[in-house]
């Protein structure tokens, strides 16, 4: 590290930074001249410098001193103003720089991001792309075996990164008809209600979040192809962010084990459990 260079590494939620803080940890324990600080998941060096570990949840804890280079891991699955109200300005007094990694997650911010870095115009930007089968560390056969089990459009996002448009989802025609504020914010005083559809390998876990009053849509949350640990890290933090009054969530053989966990880390989820359908004579 360069002497008082700050750098931080933010993950969209606290289970994945900590995640990301073992990993760090555990490849810098050999290393003399590196101080380790559990309770801030920070490192630093004695000669100067030094990267923590934070979590995009709680937007406006971010705030703070100037950084040197921030990575924003999992870009996508950020809210836009991360980046541009509160990390972006943060780097600019010392001129600093950040990298973005993330699996595509439609045509959002971090799409507009990418296409800059595709333009020759645009000299402070740079883009790169690799699939899966790039990846050193896994089997080709493996992905091969994952293509075979997994939809078309899951498998150009998750493991060939592509950015898909509505052509490639089941219900096409969504970013016409989404007229909601985009990427609004949490009201005073307002009461938020929201349910979980359960999903992990083809079918995804969706969370979605409304005004009870306006009945407006506020938040989504989608993600498959993840464990159940990372998936309720996400609705955690969600339900940090917005305080739902409560969650309604199907009590099947999936969600019996999530809804006890979630329930036990204070998320307000409610089980209910479907009607049987019923046969007509």
């Amino acid at each position: 590290m360069n002497r008082n260079y700050a750098c931080w590494w933010v993950s969209p939620t606290y289970r994945m930074a900590s995640q990301v803080w073992r990993d760090l940890k555990r490849m810098s324990r050999n290393f003399e001249q590196l101080t380790v600080s559990q309770n801030e998941m920070r490192i630093d060096a004695k000669k100067g410098g030094s990267i923590e570990i934070r979590s995009a949840h709680l937007p406006d804890v971010l705030r703070g001193a100037g950084l040197n280079f921030v990575v924003l891991d999992e870009a996508a699955f950020m809210p836009p103003e991360i980046w541009g109200e509160i990390v972006r300005p943060m780097l600019s007094d010392k001129s600093g720089g950040a990298l973005f990694l993330s699996t595509p997650y439609g045509r959002n911010w971090f799409y507009d991001l990418y296409m800059a870095g595709r333009d020759r115009r645009q000299q402070e930007w740079r883009s790169f792309q690799y699939t899966s089968y790039q990846n050193p560390y896994i089997p080709r056969e493996e992905i091969d075996s994952i293509r075979a089990a997994t939809s078309s459009s899951v498998f150009r996002a998750e493991y060939m990164a592509e950015f898909l448009d509505d052509d490639g989802l089941v219900f096409r025609g969504i970013h016409a008809a989404a007229t909601a504020p985009a990427h609004p914010r949490p009201l005073e005083g307002r009461l938020y209600v929201g349910g979980i559809d359960w999903g992990r390998s083809r079918d995804f876990t969706v969370i979605t979040l409304i005004d009870a009053e306006t009945r407006q849509v506020v938040a989504v949350e989608r993600f498959n192809q993840v464990g159940w640990a990372l998936q309720r890290g996400r609705i955690a933090a969600l339900c940090a962010l917005w305080k739902p009054a409560y969650l309604w969530a199907e009590e099947n053989s999936i969600g019996a084990v999530n809804l006890e966990a979630l329930q036990a880390d204070g998320v307000p989820v409610r089980p209910f459990r479907p009607l049987p359908p019923v046969k007509r004579r």
